[in-house]
């Protein structure tokens, strides 16, 4: 299975770039349940690296990142 969570918006706030609350808890109960999880953003390339620090930062689970939207099981988008 297969999640697609957008960066922007449900993860970490546009404006401030501050965690969205509840995300962190939504993402750790999505990879306790088995999920591969793909972060997918429309930030373009030069804020990959601020967006894999911010995951890090607050501890967020993902198995991969993408500037393009992907096939996937189940989209969490905003």
């Amino acid at each position: 299975m297969r999640a697609v969570v957008d960066f922007d918006g449900i993860i970490c706030d546009e404006d401030t770039w501050e965690l969205i609350p509840r995300s962190k808890s939504m993402m750790q109960k999505l990879r306790e349940e088995g999920w591969h999880i793909t972060i997918w953003t429309a930030n373009n390339v030069e804020r990959y690296n601020e967006i894999i620090g911010f995951l890090i930062a607050h501890d967020i689970p993902y198995d991969e990142i993408l500037l393009d939207k992907p096939r996937a099981t189940i989209y969490i988008d905003d």
